[in-house]
């Protein structure tokens, strides 16, 4: 038998090695070597981001050891997930578009209290333009609408405070031909 013939054995690992490879997770997965602090803007990253939620904006509400919770700036249901699924939300986050064409609210500057008028105006609203309402309830993000004059008890809730327009009480005005609670003002014929 000739040195050729031999058997060569692979050389003995050191201890600890291991004795499998790794896979390299982080060539297949971006992940996210950010710190996040409460009401930071963040998206989920596009490897893990279902359809719908590519450009979906979210506002950190508490960080966790291992999660965030965050919701989202235009309104919805908030997430819980890992912080490595979160990617900082872009410079331009106006530009950020929300999964019904909407662009999210910079924040509100005008602040709404029960009591306040308001007109509405807002992707998927139905309600005519100019018509005024008053806040019944404030949640967050969401609002609680009555018509003014009222509608037969009828209600709105839920209804994003970006879609509402403070209006000055001082500049509202009735004649005597204006509806009133949805009746109009009955003369009688002479």
């Amino acid at each position: 038998m000739g040195d050729s013939d031999a058997i060569r054995l692979a050389p003995r690992p050191a201890p600890g090695a291991l004795l499998c490879p790794r896979i390299d997770t982080g060539a297949i997965f971006s992940m996210s070597g950010h710190t996040f602090g409460k009401d930071d803007l963040v998206v989920i990253s596009p490897v893990f981001a279902r359809p719908g939620e590519e450009n979906v904006v979210y506002r950190v509400v508490e960080v966790h050891r291992v999660n965030l919770d965050a919701a989202p700036v235009s309104g919805g249901h908030p997430v819980r997930a890992p912080k490595d699924m979160f990617e900082p939300a872009p410079e331009t986050t106006a530009a950020a578009e929300q999964p019904d064409g909407t662009h999210p609210a910079s924040g509100n500057a005008v602040t709404l209290w029960a009591g306040s008028v308001v007109t509405v105006a807002g992707p998927r609203w139905t309600g005519p333009a100019g018509q005024l309402y008053v806040v019944l309830r404030t949640s967050g993000d969401k609002v609680w609408l009555v018509k003014l004059g009222g509608d037969n008890g009828r209600y709105w809730r839920g209804v994003h405070r970006s879609f509402c327009a403070l209006v000055d009480p001082s500049l509202i005005t009735m004649s005597p031909g204006d509806s009133v609670a949805g009746r109009r003002r009955v003369t009688s014929g002479g």
